[in-house]
């Protein structure tokens, strides 16, 4: 729903520059350009985890502008003012409205494959914890979103991944492509959300796992 951001603009007087935060499908900067020709309009996602937000500001790990043709030259100064990051990019505003809903795609199908390993790990008898440390090891992989328990319940909730993910599924089943991957994931989530015994690890008082859950490190906006 984009009303809010048509309404600010409705009412935004003169020529201005406006950087959009809000997840917004592809294209959807480049129609708010078409729309008001007069303001130079840019897209800079957020990519903040609930339990870190303003950690995540000040320090992010990526910095994305991405920007129309008529807003291209703006691009450069609103980069400037945003915090450094390791990884600076200025591309077309499609480009990083797609990376924005693929990132958190991607991290409810980790939490879903994990969960799954979980189930097996449970029937066969080997300590999940384990082989989740081992795994985490791998720098390619990475410890986050491997925690099974949140909260008393399993799978991935919050403001952000179900949305992103459903959204990122109907703009594929509207270019007529097959997420099959993404679809199974989100099928698995609809399952884990239930009531689930405790996870002992992420039961533990005082254990960070227990405070690093799936939605708490999700993306906020």
């Amino acid at each position: 729903d984009d009303s809010c951001v048509v309404d600010a603009l409705d009412r935004l007087p003169g020529s201005k520059t406006v950087v959009l935060k809000s997840t917004v499908l592809p294209g959807m900067t480049d129609e708010l350009q078409a729309r008001y020709p007069q303001h130079r309009i840019l897209f800079n996602p957020e990519f903040l985890r609930e339990a870190t937000a303003y950690r995540d500001l000040v320090r992010p790990d990526r910095q994305i502008v991405g920007c129309t043709r008529a807003s291209s030259a703006a691009a450069a100064g609103v980069m400037a003012i945003l915090p450094r990051a390791p990884f600076e990019r200025i591309c077309p505003a499609r480009e990083a409205e797609m990376a924005k809903y693929v990132a958190n795609a991607f991290l409810a199908i980790k939490v879903s494959y994990a969960n799954e390993v979980f189930d097996l790990c449970e029937r066969i008898g080997v300590a999940y914890d384990g082989v989740r440390d081992i795994v985490a090891a791998d720098r390619r992989i990475g410890g986050s979103h491997l925690d099974v328990n949140d909260g008393g319940y399993r799978g991935y909730a919050g403001k952000c991944l179900p949305k992103d993910t459903r959204s990122l599924l109907e703009l594929a089943a509207s270019a007529g492509v097959h997420m099959d991957v993404l679809r199974s994931a989100d099928r698995t989530n609809m399952r884990l959300r239930t009531p689930a015994r405790p996870h002992r690890r992420a039961a533990e008082a005082g254990d960070d796992d227990a405070a690093d859950t799936p939605a708490r490190r999700e993306q906020a906006a």
